[in-house]
């Protein structure tokens, strides 16, 4: 507890990975439809503690999906 204050800042690029989206039901306006998302980790750890939200023309998730 010196009162000391340490800030960094750090800037990292990301390319965002493609996405394969497969419908697991039909499609139907208005309802809610269930998808499988796969993507490769371009990171060289693995993924912990992280959702994916999509947003687009037409679409929603109005919740984060956990991964």
């Amino acid at each position: 507890k010196t009162g000391e204050v340490l800030a960094k800042e750090l800037r990292v690029r990301l390319h965002q990975p493609e996405l394969t989206l497969t419908l697991l039901a039909p499609a139907v306006v208005g309802q809610e439809t269930p998808v499988q998302v796969v993507f490769m980790n371009p990171l060289p750890d693995p993924l912990s503690s992280a959702t994916l939200r999509m947003e687009g023309a037409g679409v929603s998730c109005p919740k984060p999906a956990r991964v």
